[in-house]
């Protein structure tokens, strides 16, 4: 009887013992399923971030890229408007026409009143004869810095007119600028 319930112990224990065996192995088999799911899931976050790191870097570099090739057109048209200038400066001195032109418009606003009127060293004498030729009340002062043009000021100085000619290539630059740009380079800006 002793062998009997031994052999029932035994059987019972080796029952048992399988049981937790399979219990165990069916454990592990969802436990290598779950590691190799969250495996994968930390293998797709890994590459997602991979992605979004290689498009910021491109997109970097893309921005880096226009900012180089926008400051080398802005170095271009900057050295366009510098030549223009270096020209008008060359060639502006005694352009009766030009400053009787520029003299004109500027008075408009000022419609007959004291005038003084402030023009670079060069071009005084010719200030003084076209003003007096447009029979304005007027004082020109030689003490513009700059190419030419003149710069217009009531009497007390309250409104000023400039027409000089940095200040008509501003104008010029601001309006056609972009223009200019789409001549020069296409539609690269």
């Amino acid at each position: 009887m002793l062998k009997v319930l031994e052999a029932e112990a035994k059987e019972s224990a080796d029952k048992t013992i399988a049981e937790a065996q399979a219990q165990a192995d069916e454990t592990l088999v969802e436990a290598k399923k779950s590691g190799e799911k969250q495996a994968q899931k930390s293998l797709d976050k890994a590459n997602q971030r991979i992605k979004l790191e290689r498009a910021k870097a491109l997109s970097n570099a893309n921005f880096e890229v226009k900012k180089e090739v926008l400051k080398a057109q802005e170095e271009v048209i900057e050295q366009l408007f510098t030549t223009i200038k270096e020209e008008a400066k060359r060639d502006f001195g005694s352009d009766y026409e030009l400053f009787k032109s520029l003299a004109s418009e500027a008075l408009r606003k000022f419609d007959g009143q004291e005038v003084k009127v402030l023009v670079n060293a060069k071009s005084k004498d010719l200030a003084e004869r076209v003003m007096s030729e447009l029979g304005e009340n007027y004082k020109v002062e030689a003490g513009l810095n700059g190419v030419g043009g003149l710069k217009v000021s009531s009497a007390d100085s309250r409104v000023t007119v400039d027409n000089t000619i940095e200040s008509r290539l501003s104008k010029v630059r601001q309006l056609f600028e972009h223009e200019i740009i789409e001549n020069l380079f296409g539609d690269e800006k």
